[in-house]
């Protein structure tokens, strides 16, 4: 009897060590919890890693690496400030696989153990609802190498509920952003199917969660993509190549500039006037301040290539750090995504903001 009980258990665990061992990803460095100054992370270029850095560029070091896993682009940080969520790339299949970092004790898992679809070449295009229960993700396949498809869906990351939100799957959606009352889903897409040969557009659209109430925001004849929605839920900060003649049939080039607009479409106001190239957006926590990469199209162009930060209200905008980076992200964590700070310099009480901002400090 009791061999009969050990071989059980000993089954058990071999059929959970698996489980575990691929979905542990390494402990983070530090406790983002614990965080007392506004941050900004980002995916460093050259080796994969996610770094932090104070948001005026300094103590920048090591938040997520061991120099084997490969981080990609596209990490997310639950607006309730107890998750993160990551993609890890894997080059020899060219797939990539959604993990969530519990932040209270720094376990990871990877969202595929949740029983949701297997895809080709994985899921990428992360983002929260408010609550940090579920994240939207969107799978791509390619049918040409013009064409591509995909879907958005969304999962919930406690029991793996899986939900397909888009029905076409020639709008291949991009990014994706819930409103700050998890109500509405704002996202880049194909306007219209691809046809070989000839050009499409991208516009920004607006669902419900449940992915029903689908409009069109923008409907522009220039590509537009990566919306970002404020955590006020006032406006949608989004790139767009509008003002700008140079397109090509398989993807716009040329000056790309960062807009806002209010959450139906209307009020749009460009917030770039640059030679160069500008990345997507992510909104400090009182929606007084976007951090984005930018960079020049060419050797003539003067842009500085890294990372900038804008504050909203008077546009004034300063080159945090220079570097190749990619996905620069204000970490919503710990103390730091109470504070503000105004150009002068002058510290914002927490207690102040939220009441301002009509919420209420945790």
């Amino acid at each position: 009897m009791r061999r009969i009980l050990l071989s059980a258990i000993l089954a058990a665990f071999e059929l959970l060590t698996p489980l575990f061992a691929e979905a542990q990803l390494p402990a983070p460095r530090e406790d983002a919890a614990k965080l007392t100054k506004p941050t900004i992370c980002y995916n460093s270029y050259d080796n994969y890693e996610i770094r932090l850095m104070d948001w005026d560029g300094q103590n920048d070091r090591l938040w997520l690496g061991d120099g084997k896993i490969r981080f990609s682009s596209g990490m997310q940080w639950a607006p309730n400030g107890k998750r993160a969520a990551v993609m890890t790339f894997d080059s020899e299949d060219w797939s990539y696989t959604p993990h969530v970092i519990d932040l209270k004790t720094g376990r990871s898992k990877n969202l595929m153990d949740l029983g949701i679809p297997k895809s080709k070449e994985g899921y990428r295009r992360l983002s929260w609802s408010p609550d940090g229960r579920w994240l939207t993700l969107v799978d791509t396949w390619y049918v040409t190498n013009i064409i591509v498809h995909g879907y958005l869906y969304k999962v919930n990351v406690d029991n793996g509920n899986f939900i397909r939100l888009t029905k076409q799957p020639w709008m291949n959606p991009d990014l994706s952003a819930w409103s700050p009352d998890g109500k509405r889903i704002a996202f880049g897409a194909l306007k219209e199917p691809k046809v070989e040969g000839f050009p499409s557009n991208s516009d920004i659209y607006a669902m419900n969660a449940d992915g029903s109430d689908m409009v069109n925001l923008t409907d522009h004849p220039a590509w537009e993509e990566y919306p970002a929605w404020s955590p006020d839920g006032k406006k949608i900060a989004f790139r767009a190549y509008r003002d700008n003649e140079d397109l090509e049939v398989e993807r716009p080039v040329g000056r790309v500039e960062l807009y806002i607009m209010d959450p139906d479409g209307s009020n749009v106001e460009r917030l770039t006037h640059n030679a160069g190239w500008e990345g997507g957006v992510s909104w400090s926590s009182d929606s007084q301040w976007l951090v984005y990469r930018a960079g020049p199209v060419n050797r003539d162009d003067p842009t500085l290539e890294g990372v900038y930060r804008m504050h909203i209200p008077t546009k004034k905008t300063v080159l945090i750090k220079q570097a190749r980076v990619r996905g620069p992200m204000w970490v919503l964590a710990g103390k730091s995504r109470f504070l503000s700070v105004d150009p002068a310099g002058k510290k914002k009480s927490a207690m102040g903001q939220n009441k301002r901002g009509g919420r209420q400090p945790e």
